[in-house]
C-alpha cells in the first residue's frame, strides 16, 4: 500500500470514492433523490481544485488504485484541527488502511 498527499489529479478518484461512499452507505437514511444527481454535484464541488487549499488529504493507493483518503482541516469549528472525511473502500477495510491513513496525516 502506497500512502502519500495527495495531489489535484486524485481528485476526481477521491470524489467518485466518496460518493460510492455515501451511496452504499446512506441508502434508507437519505432520501433517494439526495443520493442521485445532486450528490454527483455535490462531490465535484466538494473536490474541485480548491480541496487541497482548504484541507491536507493523504490517499492510499494499491496497484495505483485509490483505496481510501483521510482529509483534515487546520481551522475548524472553535479554530481546532479536525478529521473531515475519512474513507476506505470495503474490500480494503479490513486491512487497517484508515489507521494507516490516520498516521500520515500527523505526521
Amino acid at each position: 500500500m502506497d500512502l502519500r498527499p495527495a495531489t489535484p489529479l486524485d481528485l476526481p478518484e477521491i470524489a467518485r470514492l466518496h460518493e460510492a461512499n455515501w451511496r452504499r452507505d446512506y441508502v434508507g437514511i437519505l432520501p433517494e433523490v439526495v443520493l442521485g444527481a445532486r450528490l454527483s454535484a455535490h462531490m465535484a464541488r466538494e473536490w474541485s481544485a480548491t480541496a487541497l487549499e482548504t484541507r491536507r488529504v493523504v490517499v492510499a493507493s494499491e496497484g495505483g488504485i485509490l483505496v481510501g483518503f483521510a482529509a483534515m482541516r487546520d481551522k475548524g469549528p472553535h479554530d481546532c484541527a479536525f478529521l473531515d472525511n475519512l474513507l476506505v473502500a470495503p474490500s480494503n477495510r479490513p486491512r487497517s488502511v484508515d489507521s494507516a491513513l490516520k498516521y500520515q496525516l500527523q505526521h
